[in-house]
């Protein structure tokens, strides 16, 4: 996903804080983390902060991006650092496979769906 801010602004989302459901996010890169495939947004630097140190006890499931399958990492689940962002991995050798292919890997396969209303027929 190229810039995930300007896909959720397209369609309009709101974003709920991580840290305090009664705030909202803030829907810009400033506030945005990616890790594997999935993209946490902040109400502010504090939040993005919180969650930057110590990104697997508020995460939930990601995908384990060699093998696809989903899975709650630990702070001791392998992971590595690529292109400026975190990946976790299922296992040892998914992290090894991402390392020989990162390019392969570093994306998902998918495309975002376009607006509703920009289809065209």
């Amino acid at each position: 996903m190229q810039d995930p801010t300007r896909y959720l602004n397209e369609l309009g989302v709101s974003v709920v804080s991580l840290f305090d459901p009664a705030r909202m996010a803030a829907i810009e890169p400033a506030h945005l983390i990616m890790l594997n495939y999935e993209t946490f947004l902040f109400a502010d630097q504090d939040e993005r902060i919180k969650f930057k140190l110590d990104p697997t006890a508020y995460c939930g499931a990601l995908t384990d991006p060699v093998t696809l399958r989903r899975f709650v990492p630990a702070a001791s689940s392998p992971h590595i650092d690529y292109e400026n962002r975190a990946y976790y991995f299922w296992s040892d050798s998914t992290r090894s496979i991402f390392e020989m292919m990162p390019r392969t890997y570093s994306t998902p396969h998918h495309k975002m769906r376009p607006k509703p209303d920009s289809l065209t027929t």
